[in-house]
């Protein structure tokens, strides 16, 4: 069987940046963030998807958009009399996505960058079996994530700032790793934006 590495001599990859098993990772990657893609907005025009959490989502950033902070009224019904979603989850991660949603104003916006968000986690787990234990990890590792059910289930259900996690840990694992304390730091000031709690779970697990 032909070694990875060798391969890449063979295909003279050597002289670009990313390996062979790199641009198989990054192939995988746009190949899953089409598919979920398309099938998450055929489920959303069959009437699929929901207020919880789709609807609370799209509400709060269309309504940012129009001079109301993070406003949605799903939550009112329950227990946020406030109307701002932060009063129900603090993310002021929702923030940096208003000017895309601006541009794009429509639930399919959400499907879609949910999908290329997950799907994108696969790039920096790869990069990071990759310099532990090889090309080949580092293949096997970015697919078997591609791959992985539970990704699908969160992935084909609304949308979830969830879906932010595994790219923002994976970051944020890798820059440590490399000892590029800046980066990691940014990479968990964007996971503490998006879920406090598990910033402080993953803080205490790299201290």
């Amino acid at each position: 069987m032909i070694k990875l590495e060798k391969l890449d001599r063979m295909l003279g990859r050597k002289f670009l940046r990313l390996s062979l098993s790199e641009w198989c990772v990054i192939s995988a990657i746009c190949a899953y963030a089409a598919v979920f893609s398309a099938y998450t907005i055929f489920k959303h025009v069959c009437f699929q998807t929901y207020a919880a959490d789709l609807g609370i989502f799209y509400q709060a950033l269309w309504s940012t958009c129009h001079g109301k902070l993070l406003y949605e009224t799903p939550d009112m019904l329950r227990f946020n009399t406030s109307g701002c979603f932060l009063a129900t989850h603090f993310a002021p991660i929702l923030l940096v996505l208003v000017p895309l949603f601006a541009l794009f104003p429509r639930a399919e916006t959400l499907l879609i960058l949910q999908s290329l968000v997950i799907a994108s986690a696969a790039f920096p787990l790869s990069r990071i079996a990759k310099e532990m234990f090889g090309e080949s990890a580092g293949l096997f590792v970015g697919l078997s994530y591609l791959l992985y059910f539970p990704i699908h289930g969160a992935n084909c259900y609304d949308f979830h700032l969830e879906a932010f996690v595994p790219l923002f840990v994976a970051l944020a694992i890798y820059y440590y790793e490399r000892r590029d304390f800046r980066k990691c730091l940014l990479s968990m000031t964007f996971l503490w934006a998006t879920m406090m709690e598990v910033t402080s779970l993953f803080a205490a697990f790299i201290a």
